[in-house]
């Protein structure tokens, strides 16, 4: 299981410049902080396993992070600012650690494309982490 922090991004040797912003929401349906990654400079563009570019110059990753909820999902946006897809993370727990959100992430990943063509990934992850010991 790994932990990530909505600003882990910053460490990455792809991006050279990042702008990080948070909001913390309580409505109705949700109760958590929504995160922006706004990538001013990054030196390559990172092209997903499903061939689609999630991580160039001027892109954007918002995440959110309900507190209520075992899912984290990222909205990836390209530089006009048009859905490359919606990822969203099942996890154990989503919480938040020296102001920071995070989750612990359970490997297997939904991936919603634009056309909303559904994706599963790391299937094989998930099921080796729960086989017996």
């Amino acid at each position: 299981m790994k932990k990530r922090f909505a600003d882990d991004v910053k460490n990455q040797e792809n991006v050279i410049k990042v702008e990080q912003k948070m909001q913390f929401f309580e409505e109705e349906g949700f109760k958590g902080d929504v995160y922006l990654n706004h990538f001013i400079k990054a030196k390559s563009k990172y092209v997903s396993e499903e061939k689609l570019c999630i991580l160039a110059d001027d892109y954007k990753w918002l995440q959110f992070y309900d507190y209520a909820s075992k899912v984290c999902l990222t909205a990836i946006y390209d530089a006009k600012n048009k859905i490359v897809e919606w990822y969203f993370d099942i996890a154990k727990k989503i919480g938040k650690e020296n102001g920071i959100p995070y989750e612990e992430d359970l490997y297997l990943d939904v991936i919603v494309k634009p056309d909303f063509q559904i994706v599963l990934l790391d299937e094989d992850d998930l099921q080796e982490a729960l086989r017996p010991v």
